[in-house]
């Protein structure tokens, strides 16, 4: 495995991270303000690079919880081996957003810059 990447167990997903992973990591995170949800074949810069994001995979959402300013969409990682029960993914979306339906496949997106490699 390249010492950029880490696999994130519960998605079934090899992660690129933007430096390098230490061998005593333990765990992986992503703020929910990191994960967005992009069109097909569209693939946002990185806010910190300007470089495309390193990893955008597809998803399937399993609800949607609806907020006063935002929706929050609850979403599974397409994989043999996601998790259901911890593999889930919670992205904002605001109201303007595309609407949403249970069991709508889409594309995720985190930023290399984005994920944390944690102890």
């Amino acid at each position: 495995m390249d010492t950029h990447e880490i696999f994130a167990k519960e998605w079934n997903t090899l992660l690129k991270v933007h430096h390098h992973v230490p061998d005593d990591v333990c765990l992986g995170g992503v703020r929910e303000s990191a994960v967005s949800l992009i069109a097909p074949n569209e693939r946002p810069p990185d806010s910190h690079q300007g470089e495309e994001h390193a990893n955008v995979f597809h998803a399937t959402v399993l609800r949607i919880v609806s907020g006063i300013t935002s929706d929050t969409a609850v979403e599974l990682p397409h994989g043999d081996g996601s998790d259901e029960l911890f593999g889930k993914i919670f992205v904002t979306i605001e109201k303007l957003h595309q609407p949403l339906c249970v069991g709508d496949l889409v594309e995720v997106a985190i930023p290399a810059t984005d994920i944390m490699c944690l102890k």
